[in-house]
């Protein structure tokens, strides 16, 4: 009988990796971490549920007995709560539209790292550019601010020059000019093509 040694998981005698059986029992499947997530959602969903209905029977109790004053500084105070959820989502979606704008007008215009870019903008350059009550960029301010970080940022490489697309030209400069009469149809159609 041959005892053969395992360091790290590694086979000594060279017959290849060996996977031990604790690392496969400790791993987790995909599946089951998305049921156990599913299940937490499901039971987060049964808790709001309760808990509003508990605040409804509250409510129901006090306007019962005539407490009419607790009822409408709760109520004022859910309104405010519903009120600053509300706000802080449309900042957070208008913040994001707002710099995917920037970010696609920076990438048309030869940026080369958006997300950088994004990071080296302040606050009064982005307080410059106006946004339109449908989370639109104003298309001039947005080309102004363009313009002004190409020069600021123009000693770390942020945008690329554009440069003008050419074919360079290769052979003798000197054509032979042949006349359109010593010319055959498939010469004649092979320059036209040429222009």
């Amino acid at each position: 009988m041959e005892v053969q040694e395992k360091v790290d998981g590694v086979d000594t005698q060279g017959n290849g990796v060996v996977i031990e059986e604790s690392k496969k029992a400790d791993q987790v499947s995909y599946d089951s971490y998305k049921r156990v997530l599913d299940e937490k959602k499901r039971q987060q969903e049964k808790l709001k549920e309760l808990e509003d209905f508990r605040a409804k029977v509250e409510m129901e109790e006090k306007e019962r007995q005539g407490k009419h004053a607790e009822i409408i500084e709760s109520l004022r105070a859910e309104n405010q709560k519903l009120k600053s959820e509300f706000e802080q989502k449309t900042q957070t979606f208008a913040y994001s539209k707002f710099e995917d704008q920037i970010k696609s007008f920076a990438v048309n215009e030869g940026c080369v790292n958006p997300d950088k870019l994004m990071r080296l903008l302040t606050k009064e350059q982005i307080k410059s550019v106006e946004i339109a009550d449908n989370f639109i960029v104003n298309q001039d301010d947005l080309k102004r601010l363009m313009d002004g970080l190409k020069d600021e940022h123009s000693d770390i490489g942020l945008f690329r020059n554009k440069q003008a697309n050419f074919t360079p030209v290769t052979g003798s400069t000197k054509a032979a000019k042949v006349s359109l009469d010593e010319m055959s149809k498939e010469d004649i159609i092979a320059q036209l093509k040429n222009l």
